[in-house]
């Protein structure tokens, strides 16, 4: 048994051994070696940029060196920042128990802010204009945060891209397909661009070349073999609590970093988000899911291991990146694949119906060839999925 161990700043980690996930989210919080090993286990292609920036950075001695984040943050109900109520998240406090953790990463999805900029002014002021979700005056994922003049600038969070609206609800860890990043932080510049992203995709990458691709769904990050489109990490809990640290890192200009209980509960909450697939083996759909889907996608919701660029035929823009590169593609778990806005990594499909039309062009043609009846299986299967 795990001796209780005092972290200051974070409130402790107590008896985790009770709970495996628990006790590999203490030891990510309390040691160094442990995380260290963890990143380079889970890059597949050291040589790439992503990978070689985090094994040069994420030791001690930089990364580790900077100071925790948690800045004030409201969430943004009008144009005006006066009267908001600001607040830190409370993280020291939380108990080291699954459910307050999990708790304490939903508040961290829809209110740490992932980058604070006022080219984010024209998403908080003309929300629908742009595809962002508002309910009863509330953004979905926008975040007023004062930074470090005192001013309150708007942020995106994780809720920003990753809720969307299905059938007039809002689902947490769909993408929004409608939300147009790369108009609305355009119409900040001057001159006004807009950057061609359209809607439901975002430029992820700094290597200079226009690669924007879709926003993923991450309900079922749990069942991921790997990240990224390019399967440029091997996935776990804590490599994507890893992954979740570097990024808000990195996109605060390697400045600060995030508290790691906060990295740690917020993985936690996104495989809390992973739903049991329906896999009904008498359906008319399953057989042909089996013989035309499985080989990849698998049918138990964690798919196989990733493939080569060349075997799926899309647009492979981003995978050849040398920012993420590994020659591969990243197999997506195909749970909850009924409701996404928008499929393929460049977005290309806008609907399973899309994807399974036949005689289209655009790579993905595993399903090509089918009867009617087969398709409207496969379709009305896959949406139970």
């Amino acid at each position: 048994m795990l001796l209780s161990v005092a972290v200051v700043g974070l409130g402790g980690c107590s008896d985790a051994a009770s709970d495996p996930d628990l006790d590999a989210g203490d030891r990510y919080v309390r040691s160094a070696a442990y995380r260290r090993a963890v990143l380079e286990q889970s890059l597949v292609n050291p040589a790439n940029t992503y990978s070689s920036l985090r094994l040069a950075s994420y030791h001690e001695e930089r990364w580790g060196a900077l100071p925790a984040y948690n800045p004030e943050t409201a969430r943004i109900t009008g144009a005006a920042t006066t009267g908001q109520d600001f607040a830190r998240l409370e993280i020291a406090g939380v108990p080291w128990e699954r459910d307050a953790l999990i708790e304490l990463g939903r508040q961290a999805f829809k209110r740490y802010p992932l980058r604070p900029r006022v080219t984010l002014g024209p998403l908080a002021a003309e929300p629908e204009r742009y595809g962002g979700l508002v309910q009863d005056g509330q953004h979905a994922g926008l975040v007023w945060t004062v930074v470090a003049d005192g001013r309150a600038v708007p942020s995106n969070t994780c809720a920003t891209c990753h809720v969307a609206s299905v059938g007039g609800r809002w689902v947490v860890g769909a993408a929004n397909a409608e939300l147009d990043m790369g108009a609305a932080t355009g119409a900040a510049l001057e001159p006004a661009v807009d950057r061609g992203w359209g809607a439901g995709r975002v430029d992820v990458t700094s290597d200079g070349v226009d690669n924007p691709v879709t926003t993923p769904d991450i309900r079922p990050v749990k069942y991921q073999t790997h990240l990224h489109r390019a399967g440029t990490v091997r996935n776990g809990l804590i490599a994507l609590a890893i992954r979740l640290e570097t990024l808000f890192i990195t996109s605060h200009g390697e400045v600060i970093r995030p508290p790691r209980k906060l990295m740690f509960a917020l993985a936690l909450y996104l495989h809390s988000l992973a739903r049991e697939p329906v896999a009904d083996d008498g359906h008319p759909g399953a057989s042909v899911f089996r013989e035309r889907c499985a080989g990849c996608h698998g049918d138990d919701g964690v798919p196989g291991p990733p493939v080569p660029l060349d075997a799926v035929g899309t647009d492979d823009t981003v995978a050849r990146s040398p920012e993420r590169q590994t020659g591969l593609w990243r197999v997506p778990s195909l749970v909850g694949v009924g409701d996404r806005g928008a499929l393929t990594a460049s977005g290309a499909f806008r609907s399973l119906e899309a994807l399974l039309e036949p005689d289209r062009e655009g790579g993905h043609l595993f399903t090509q060839g089918l009867d009617a009846a087969q398709r409207d299986a496969l379709l009305d299967y896959l949406r139970t999925y």
